[in-house]
C-alpha cells in the first residue's frame, strides 16, 4: 500500500494563514476611519455601519453554500475563489466614488471573507496528516485577530497621510491578497496516496447537507462556538467604551480593545499544539469558552486592574476557535465527504453569533440604563448554554 504523503504543515501554514490575514485586513481596514471614509463618498453616518455589517450578513447566508461548493469543486479551488473575491472587491473599492459603489465592493470582499472561513479549514483538514491538523488550526485561528490588529494599528496612520483619498489603502490590500492567492495556486498541492473526494465521486453523491444537519453533536458544538463568537464581538466592539468610563487613559483604549487579539497569537497556537498532542480537544474547548465568558464580565467592571485581567483572560479564550475547527472531522464521524458541509454549518453559527453580539448588546445596555457590567452579566446565561451544549456533545 502506498504511504500517504501530505503537505508539510509549516509550508501550508505559512501560505494559508497570511492569505487569510490579508483577507481579514480587508474587512477591518475601514473600522477606525469609518466615519471619514463614508463621508468622503457621500454616505450618511447611519448607512456607514453597513460597511462592516455587510460582511456579517453575507457570512450568515453564504457559509453553508460555501460548504456545498467545497464539496462540489474542492477546497483548494474555493480558497482561490475566496481570494479572488477579496482582490476584486478591493480593486473596485479603490475606484469607488459613491456610497453605493463602496458598499457593493465591500459586499464582494465579504464573499471572500465568508468563503475563506469555510474553505480554509476544509483544506487544512484534508491536505495535512491527521496528527498535524490541530497545531496548524491553532496557527490558522490567528487570522482574524492578526488582521484586526494590523488594520487597527497601520491603516489609521496611513490614512492620516492620504485622507480623504483611501484608494491606495484598498489597492495595497488587494495586491497583498493577490500575492498569496498566487502562492496557493502554485505551491499548495493535494496529498498523494489519499483520495480527496468531491461531489462528482460516487461516495460524495450519496452525501448531502441534510446528512450533515443530522449530526446532533455537530449542531451542539456549532451552537457553542456561535456563542463564543457572540462574546467575542461584544468585547471587541464595546470593551473600549466601557473602559473609557472606568477611567482607562484614552491612549490605552485601543490596546484594551486589541489585547485579546494580541494574546491570541500565543494562546491559540499553544493550546492547539497541546490539545493535538494530548487529544483532549473537548476539555480545551470548554476551558477556553469558560475563560472567554469570565474574561468578558471582568472586562466590563469599573476596576481598571480587573479590566486588564479580563481582556487577557479573554485572550486565553481565543484558543477556542482552533478547538472548534479541529473538532469538525470528529463531529461528522470522520466522514471526509461531510467536512465541507460541517465547516459551513459551523461558520454559519459563527457569523450568526457575531451578528447577534453587535445587535443584542446595545439592547442589553438600554435595558440596564447604560450599565456595562449588568449588561455583561446577562451574557453569563449565554456562556452557560454554550458550556452545556459542548459538554453534552460527544466528540474526540
Amino acid at each position: 500500500m502506498t504511504q500517504p504523503r501530505y503537505m508539510n504543515p509549516i509550508a501550508l501554514g505559512l501560505i494559508m494563514v497570511p492569505l487569510a490575514i490579508s483577507i481579514a485586513i480587508n474587512q477591518f481596514k475601514v473600522t477606525m476611519n469609518m466615519a471619514e471614509i463614508a463621508q468622503s463618498v457621500g454616505m450618511s453616518a447611519a448607512d456607514s455601519a453597513w460597511l462592516m455589517s455587510v460582511y456579517t450578513v453575507i457570512g450568515v447566508f453564504m457559509a453553508i453554500p460555501c460548504g456545498i461548493f467545497v464539496a462540489k469543486i474542492g477546497c483548494k479551488k474555493m480558497v482561490l475563489v475566496a481570494g479572488g473575491f477579496a482582490v476584486v472587491g478591493a480593486l473596485l473599492g479603490g475606484f469607488a466614488t459613491t456610497g453605493t459603489m463602496l458598499l457593493a465592493s465591500r459586499a464582494i470582499e465579504g464573499f471572500g471573507f465568508a468563503f475563506i472561513g469555510v474553505a480554509g479549514p476544509s483544506l487544512i483538514s484534508t491536505y495535512l496528516a491527521p496528527d498535524k491538523i490541530s497545531a496548524v488550526f491553532g496557527f490558522w485561528c490567528i487570522w482574524v485577530p492578526a488582521g484586526n490588529v494590523l488594520a487597527f494599528n497601520i491603516v489609521p496612520r496611513v490614512y492620516a497621510q492620504t485622507q480623504p483619498d483611501f484608494s491606495g489603502i484598498w489597492w495595497v490590500c488587494g495586491a497583498l491578497t493577490l500575492l498569496f492567492v498566487l502562492l496557493v495556486k502554485f505551491f499548495i498541492r493535494p496529498p498523494s496516496g489519499v483520495e480527496i473526494r468531491t461531489a462528482d465521486s460516487a461516495a460524495q453523491k450519496k452525501k448531502t447537507l441534510t446528512d450533515a444537519l443530522r449530526k446532533k453533536n455537530l449542531l451542539l458544538v456549532s451552537t457553542a462556538y456561535g456563542i463564543f463568537n457572540f462574546l467575542l464581538m461584544i468585547i471587541l466592539t464595546f470593551a473600549a467604551d466601557s473602559a473609557a468610563l472606568a477611567g482607562v487613559a484614552p491612549a490605552l483604549l485601543t490596546i484594551v480593545a486589541s489585547m485579546p487579539m494580541f494574546c491570541a497569537f500565543i494562546t491559540s497556537t499553544a493550546i492547539g499544539s497541546i490539545a493535538g498532542r494530548r487529544k483532549n480537544y473537548k476539555f480545551w474547548f470548554l476551558l477556553t469558552l469558560l475563560a472567554a465568558g469570565v474574561g468578558l464580565v471582568l472586562a466590563f467592571t469599573a476596576s481598571i486592574p480587573l479590566i486588564w485581567i479580563g481582556v487577557v483572560l479573554f485572550g486565553v479564550g481565543l484558543g477556542n476557535p482552533g478547538m472548534a475547527l479541529s473538532a469538525v472531522g470528529s463531529l461528522v464521524d470522520h466522514d471526509e465527504s461531510l467536512i465541507g458541509y460541517g465547516n459551513g454549518i459551523m461558520m454559519t453559527l459563527q457569523n450568526l453569533g457575531s451578528f447577534l453580539g453587535t445587535f443584542l448588546f446595545p439592547l442589553f445596555l438600554n435595558m440596564t440604563a447604560g450599565n456595562y457590567l449588568l449588561s455583561a452579566l446577562i451574557t453569563v446565561a449565554f456562556t452557560i448554554v454554550g458550556l452545556i451544549c459542548a459538554f453534552v456533545a460527544k466528540w474526540d
